[in-house]
């Protein structure tokens, strides 16, 4: 989800329990995938942010299709236990 560059961010210190992120609409890009338990989902979205920091792979909504396969493949690796590279444990 890309966040509003309309609206400014806050200082860590003036974010508050309250503290609403604005988002731009619709969502650049919402996948599903299977994943054992929430830690192995939290591995692999760790994964997509890297993607994105490392110029990998972009947010988006072009990119749905890249997106797709790429969360659909490491999900199916981490099922089939051939991914264990930062596998929690």
């Amino acid at each position: 989800m890309a966040l509003d560059p309309r609206q400014a961010l806050p200082s860590s210190l003036e974010a508050g329990p309250d503290f609403r992120l604005h988002y731009l609409t619709p969502i650049d890009v919402m996948e599903q995938f299977p994943a054992e338990n929430d830690a192995v989902a939290d591995q692999i979205l760790d994964f997509a942010v890297r993607a994105i920091v490392d110029g990998q792979g972009s947010p988006d909504q072009d990119w749905r299709a890249w997106w797709k396969e790429a969360l659909t493949v490491t999900a199916e690796h981490f099922i089939d236990g051939l991914h264990t590279l930062g596998r929690p444990s």
